[in-house]
């Protein structure tokens, strides 16, 4: 497991599984009520499997695109994990 951490509120954590298929996850939490911004891992594209920040869990709407693409910076909702 890799843990990345951005601006002492964001915080990364990558696991991957097999390293031949490239079968990967991510999950990232910020714990403050602010937005904040985190680099995508690695290279390659990431799927979006849950954003806490939706609004069928009460938040304020969808931070994240259906689809991430590795490297780039994204935002983060304030108080959310995806």
């Amino acid at each position: 497991v890799k843990v990345h951490a951005y601006n002492s509120n964001v915080i990364v954590l990558e696991r991957v599984f097999d390293k031949n298929s490239g079968d990967a996850m991510f999950a990232v939490f910020n714990f403050k009520e602010e937005q904040g911004c985190f680099t995508v891992p690695d290279e390659g594209k990431w799927k979006l499997a849950m954003d806490s920040s939706h609004e069928m869990f009460k938040g304020p709407g969808r931070s994240f695109p259906a689809e991430l693409s590795g490297g780039n910076t994204q935002d983060i909702q304030g108080t959310s994990v995806a």
